[in-house]
């Protein structure tokens, strides 16, 4: 059983998770690209892998900076493979969608 003060609690949870309408229809009316057609995504792929491509050299460790050349190589070449022309159809769809390089300001 609920005491009063509890139901006070509940009845104003539930009172706000209704007013966040204009939330949901932030979600609803914008469709993102898929993960990897988005520019921030494939930028941080390559920043990290030079990151850790560096950081091997510090080291001194070959096997780390073989891998971070692998990582930026490999997000470098398939955003210039695949990634340009697939953001391309992606915007030219029908459609209400952001653009898959335009970040989100309104939050």
């Amino acid at each position: 059983m609920l005491s009063e003060r509890e139901r006070q609690e509940l009845a104003l949870i539930e009172e706000s998770l209704r007013d966040d309408s204009r939330l949901a229809a932030s979600f609803l009316d914008v469709h993102k690209p898929p993960l990897h057609l988005r520019r921030r995504v494939v930028r941080a792929a390559i920043i990290a892998g030079l990151l850790i491509a560096l950081s091997g050299l510090l080291l001194d460790a070959a096997g780390l900076v073989f891998q971070g050349a692998l990582l930026a190589g490999g997000s470098y070449g398939w955003w210039a493979w695949r990634g340009k022309r697939s953001a391309a159809r992606w915007i030219a769809s029908a459609g209400p969608h952001a653009d898959p390089g335009e970040t989100n300001r309104s939050t």
